[in-house]
């Protein structure tokens, strides 16, 4: 029985998935695909991540810290899911043919909100 990863193996897997998206190509035929992949390996981040440890950053104290921060903030675990989860079912829909780039940004946004 192997460990439960730690959030340092969950970090390096977060930053992999970074560099696919960064060059992620979306005109390739396969596109589709690997964004559901992506959202897959995604899915199972968050769901490894051990719940008291979820990345969390401090409120800063100086209102204009506090500015950045609402907009770099982490989200909570269960918003983070779900929204996952509704990018994950537009990926799956039969027949929809989702904008890949909005799916592309909104997937980077979320990994990038837990780096």
């Amino acid at each position: 029985m192997s460990a439960a990863p730690t959030p340092i193996a969950l970090r390096l897997v977060l930053q992999a998935l970074r560099q696919h998206l960064l060059v992620f190509d979306a005109p390739a035929p396969y596109a589709p695909a690997r964004l559901r992949r992506i959202a897959d390996q995604l899915e199972y981040v968050v769901q490894a991540w051990p719940a008291e440890q979820w990345p969390a950053r401090p409120i800063p104290t100086t209102p204009p810290q506090r500015l950045r921060h609402a907009q770099r903030s982490t989200p909570e675990r269960l918003a983070f899911q779900k929204h996952l989860r509704l990018l994950q079912a537009s990926l799956r829909a039969p027949g929809a043919s989702p904008g890949w780039a909005g799916v592309h940004s909104q997937l980077l946004a979320l990994v990038l909100a837990l780096l």
